[in-house]
């Protein structure tokens, strides 16, 4: 460091540390201009308008997690996100904040719509026969999750159940049935308290038929869960056309807003 930088970065110094001890807020600058009396830390100074100042660079991976700081950050903690990976960082490079509930990254640049993705479930297994009312369907292979903690999955009323943050969903669920028959979103704030959402049923009256359901879902309080089950009757699932041994289910989520 050369004699120049030592001398300003002392005079910052002793500006900082007068200001603290002399004052309610601490002022930063070359000048000497006393801080603003609403600021806590004013960084400001009308004799170097031309510079700026660097938040700390963090190579984030997942909305979901706080890595590589090494504890839980507080509410509000600011970084620069340098990761351009839209697969592990939905909204990419940029400054984010934490929050703790949800527990998740936030770009500063959507703060209404914190977190958007999309999330894939399947099953292609032949482990949906006779499912009952109100008994979910079982979709616990996970194909893709870019929602960050947007979407989760756990098992629950005999089948997969989803949980979901608060936002604007487009859900889609896609299956073919042993015989006519109905399906449906089962929704609620407890996995013991879903009941069917009739605005979501689709069905058809003939066997072997494929069946496409979707939904437009606007959770404002949560907790809020969700799972696809059967209506009227038992339903089973059955393989899909002549794709012999592959009894796909298939469930789509889209966080919008």
């Amino acid at each position: 460091m050369d004699a120049l930088h030592i001398k300003g970065f002392s005079l910052a110094l002793c500006l900082a540390i007068s200001s603290f001890l002399f004052s309610q807020n601490i002022a930063m600058n070359l000048s000497g201009t006393p801080g603003n009396s609403s600021a806590i830390l004013d960084l400001s100074d009308p004799s170097n308008y031309h510079l700026g100042v660097l938040f700390t660079n963090v190579y984030l991976t997942s909305p979901a997690s706080y890595a590589p700081l090494i504890s839980v950050p507080p509410n509000g903690l600011i970084v620069w996100n340098t990761n351009s990976n839209t697969l592990q960082m939905p909204q990419g490079i940029g400054f984010y904040y934490w929050t703790n509930s949800p527990a998740q990254w936030n770009n500063l640049y959507n703060i209404s719509n914190p977190v958007t993705g999309s999330a894939e479930y399947i099953q292609e297994n032949n482990v949906n026969g006779s499912v009952p009312p109100a008994t979910a369907f079982i979709i616990d292979t996970l194909v893709l999750n870019t929602s960050g903690s947007g979407v989760t999955a756990s098992a629950g009323n005999g089948g997969s159940v989803f949980e979901l943050v608060k936002g604007v969903y487009s859900i889609g669920y896609e299956m073919s049935l042993s015989s006519a028959g109905s399906v449906a979103l089962y929704t609620g704030s407890s996995i013991a308290s879903l009941i069917v959402d009739n605005n979501t049923i689709t069905g058809s009256s003939t066997a072997t038929t494929w069946i496409h359901g979707s939904s437009i879902e606007n959770v404002t309080t949560t907790p809020f869960y969700f799972e696809v089950s059967s209506v009227v009757g038992t339903a089973s699932v059955v393989t899909a056309g002549t794709a012999a041994g592959f009894y796909t289910i298939r469930l789509t989520i889209n966080k919008i807003n």
